[in-house]
């Protein structure tokens, strides 16, 4: 469907505010309407105490999205000076780069002293918020995609723990003669985890190839894929037709594979590693433990973290206080502080020197410890890449017509139609 946009910086300034006025002021009558609406209900429904409650609760509502639109406004202000500028490359590089003015530099504070803040904390972590060299996100603790397994299924059936792609699919194949699903991987929505195994499978061979280290990579301005992705989703194909994956894959979501999980239907299941509290207690209560790995490289690759990020924090560029602020960042990564957040979520922290006492923690540290992590950080707009991917990695699973080399070219020329849209 085509869109139609309105120049507010050309013609009559008037006509355009009206213009521009007339459908929110119809959103605001509505949104209004929407309060009665709710007020009566609540009223009448359930009474005058709980009326009076949604009307003293309110306050902290509005509070919170008073202070989120604070903050736009800030970033709204840069991006409508380069949209009015028409500089529309500008405006697409998003507000996680510094050019718009929208985040800090904390570079030189992390390198102060021989690096001695940037050396306390994890390398892939501080990698996550790094474009161009730049380091405009200081990381507080990991969130990445692993594998969770159970091990007392492993155990009862005598297998260990694969290290390598081929140990794992060896493995899989094994379960498969169970009657279990080897490997359980939601695809609803977008592809979901599905997306993830061949994006995981594409690293390996864009490995092999050489240029994950590549600067135009990591900024995603490289984009002759097409040979990897191919090779990627031929082995995604071979998996399925294998059995390795649950044949109704596509249509599972996360709470599908949760459940199956649980009820020990599944030998793997995809996982965050924040998750691991809630991991821990309901399998326990299912009769079962878990264990947790990366998901494993062949033979002579690094083990290669997909999409290994961080929940971190950001300096707005304008801040008049930057030296506060990054003295405020150096204490909440400190170890006692990472610490004792640590020992309290079972997550594993950005602080290099914390310990854990939770076998299942102190794996996922040690994972991120020596793993190796080549996240693109685009410095343009990304957009919907990673959904719109995801669909094509869906759609070419449920179409056995599609070849590997057809569905290698439609992502290669995903990646090319972002590029030329959004980046230089």
């Amino acid at each position: 469907m085509k869109t139609q946009a309105r120049d507010m910086t050309e013609g009559s300034i008037a006509k355009n505010i009206i213009l521009f006025y007339i459908p929110l002021a119809i959103g605001g009558l509505f949104q209004q309407l929407y309060s009665f609406v709710d007020s009566v209900v609540v009223g009448r429904g359930i009474g005058a105490q709980a009326l009076a409650a949604v009307g003293a609760t309110s306050i902290v509502v509005w509070l919170t999205l008073g202070f989120a639109m604070g903050l736009t406004r800030g970033f709204c202000i840069h991006i409508s000076q380069a949209y009015g500028k028409k500089d529309y490359h500008l405006v697409n590089r998003g507000f996680f780069v510094n050019s718009v003015g929208a985040t800090y530099d904390l570079t030189p504070y992390l390198e102060e002293n021989n690096n001695e803040w940037r050396d306390s904390l994890l390398a892939p972590a501080v990698q996550s918020g790094t474009v161009n060299d730049q380091v405009f996100c200081i990381p507080f603790r990991t969130t990445c995609t692993v594998l969770a397994y159970n091990k007392t299924m492993m155990e009862e059936n005598g297998w260990e723990v694969p290290t390598t792609l081929e140990e794992f699919e060896t493995l899989l194949g094994e379960a498969a003669k169970t009657g279990v699903t080897p490997l359980l991987t939601p695809g609803n929505p977008h592809g979901f985890q599905i997306a993830s195994l061949v994006e995981t499978f594409a690293l390996h061979y864009m490995y092999d190839a050489g240029y994950l280290k590549n600067n135009d990579y990591l900024t995603g301005h490289y984009t002759d894929v097409a040979k990897e992705y191919a090779e990627a989703g031929a082995r995604l194909r071979d998996w399925v037709d294998k059995g390795y994956l649950d044949a109704d894959s596509l249509a599972m979501t996360r709470e599908d594979a949760t459940g199956q999980f649980y009820l020990q239907k599944g030998l793997f299941a995809f996982v965050n590693n924040n998750e691991l509290t809630d991991l821990e207690k309901n399998s326990a209560e299912a009769g079962f433990e878990i264990g947790v790995m990366a998901f494993p490289a062949p033979e002579g690759t690094p083990t290669l973290l997909h999409n290994f990020g961080v929940d971190g924090f950001m300096v707005y560029s304008g801040t008049k206080y930057p030296e506060q602020s990054a003295r405020f960042l150096k204490y909440i990564t400190s170890k006692d502080v990472q610490q004792k957040f640590g020992n309290e979520t079972l997550s594993v922290m950005a602080n290099k020197d914390c310990t854990y006492d939770n076998a299942n923690q102190s794996e996922f540290a040690e994972i991120f410890s020596s793993a190796e992590s080549y996240r693109k950080n685009y410095d343009y707009s990304a957009g919907d890449i990673g959904s719109d991917t995801g669909d094509l990695e869906a759609e070419f699973l449920s179409d056995p017509s599609e070849t590997p080399e057809e569905f290698g070219q439609k992502i290669e020329d995903a990646y090319v139609k972002l590029l030329e849209e959004n980046g230089k």
